[in-house]
């Protein structure tokens, strides 16, 4: 195979879940594959192959494919709407869910498959399907470096290419300052107005979706049904949460006369901790924070900063339980790199904050192998006893590599594992990125990298 960016990936045919992304997946196939090109809409009154009608008939006739009790719980457990549902309601989707991929696979005939990363149990069962029959695919991620995307299935690290001293010395000055921010992150402080404009326009928006609904005949609909878990937990009353937040946490962690530890919080649901974790002590993330802050607050001093998209959407017995346990929280706007400062040690799982951490030459804790993990620079849990157990004494035993060594170190890696082109940022859906994007993913499927099978 050639990897000239300018020769077109010959495929006979070629399957597209297109999910939200329906206009970017039209403009880049084209420009990327040179063969029949087929898109799989997962909406019942969406254009091009149908997935939905499929599995409707098979949930009226009550028909599935069989799969193992554990495997299903596995689905059940890790996607965000199915865990909300009775039990065997959601067993019984995840039946005719596997049977219609299955006949999707059957009418179709893929050489390749494109979409998203999984990010709910339609995409789980397809990417596990397609393994099975051993059919290409490609999972297009988003990525923190703005310019970038990733190409992964479940969050894994995939080398795409190879990088130079220019673009890594680029990428350490934009992930190195203290107001780095991707270029799909919009904060607003959390005024009580801004609260109830964001309360309003999720109610908004699940009403509206109850009646597409409605209208479309597409009651089991994932995407029309996965508001509902954050409506749920954004309240009116969970704004009050913000109260617990203080203010003189760096005065406070100073006068503690302990290691610090930073600990950011995470969205939740979302698809970095219910399908990037396998341990399902850490992916039961919000009970697993709450062990971790009580284990880790005997021998350090826990900083906790919200996510500022999750400010006033958690539940207020879960920042009572933390403080509760010895947590300090942090204001969720403050700047990450603030904190990063002022501590010792940062325990992430996919954080961001986990690569800011490590280029400031911090010693840095992941909750198993992020994409970014490089085994000289980070300490990997990998089970709850394994956090239980840390102390500052585990954690500095090995000395890390000279602050520009590490650097260069793992902005190699990263740059490594990802491809020009944004994906799911505030401009991707521009003409000048998505030649770039087109591009890339020519290289890349072109190139012998390529990981997921043999493109034909």
């Amino acid at each position: 195979m050639t990897s000239n960016p300018s020769h077109k990936v010959p495929v006979s045919r070629v399957l597209c879940m297109v999910r939200q992304q329906e206009e970017f997946f039209r403009y880049v196939c084209p420009r990327v594959f040179e063969g029949d090109i087929l898109y799989l809409n997962e909406y019942r009154a969406g254009a091009g192959l149908n997935l939905m009608e499929r599995f409707y008939r098979l949930w009226r006739r009550g028909g599935g494919k069989s799969l193992p009790a554990e495997r299903v719980e596995d689905i059940i457990r890790r996607d965000r709407v199915l865990r909300t549902l009775p039990r065997a309601k959601a067993a019984r989707m995840v039946g005719a869910m596997a049977l219609a991929l299955d006949h999707i696979l059957d009418e179709t005939q893929p050489a390749l498959f494109i979409a998203k990363p999984v990010d709910n149990y339609i995409a789980d069962l397809m990417y596990e399907e397609l393994e099975r029959r051993d059919i290409a695919r490609f999972g297009m991620g988003a990525h923190v470096l703005n310019g970038y995307s990733r190409a992964h299935i479940r969050g894994e690290y995939v080398r795409t290419r190879e990088t130079d001293d220019r673009e890594i010395e680029a990428a350490v000055s934009q992930l190195a300052t203290d107001n780095f921010r991707p270029n799909f992150a919009i904060y607003k402080d959390l005024s009580l107005g801004v609260h109830l404009d964001k309360w309003a326009r999720l109610n908004l928006k699940r009403a509206g979706y109850a009646l597409k609904r409605l209208a479309e005949r597409d009651y089991l609909n994932f995407e029309y049904l996965s508001v509902g878990p954050r409506i749920i937990r954004r309240t009116l009353m969970s704004y009050s949460g913000i109260h617990y937040f203080s203010r003189d946490w760096k005065a406070r962690a100073a006068r503690s006369g302990k290691p610090v530890v930073y600990l950011p919080l995470h969205c939740w649901p979302e698809i970095t901790v219910d399908y990037w974790l396998s341990n399902y002590e850490f992916a039961d993330y919000e009970t697993g924070v709450a062990r971790m802050v009580e284990a880790l607050s005997k021998r350090f001093f826990v900083l906790v900063k919200e996510h500022p998209w999750e400010a006033g959407g958690r539940p207020v017995e879960f920042y009572q339980a933390l403080i509760e346990w010895g947590a300090t929280l942090i204001p969720a706007f403050t700047h990450s790199g603030e904190v990063v400062n002022a501590s010792d040690y940062a325990l992430v799982a996919n954080s961001t904050v986990g690569i800011e951490a490590a280029l400031r030459g911090k010693r840095v804790i992941t909750l198993e192998r992020p994409s970014y993990f490089v085994p000289e620079l980070f300490h990997a849990v990998d089970t709850m006893a394994d956090v239980e157990a840390l102390t500052p004494e585990i954690l500095e035993a090995r000395p890390l590599p000279p602050l520009e060594e590490a650097r260069r170190m793992l902005m190699k890696h990263i740059l490594e594992g990802c491809f020009e082109g944004d994906f799911l940022t505030l401009d991707y859906m521009k003409p000048e990125n998505l030649e770039i994007v087109a591009r890339s993913l020519r290289r890349f499927i072109n190139s012998p990298l390529f990981p997921w099978g043999k493109v034909s």
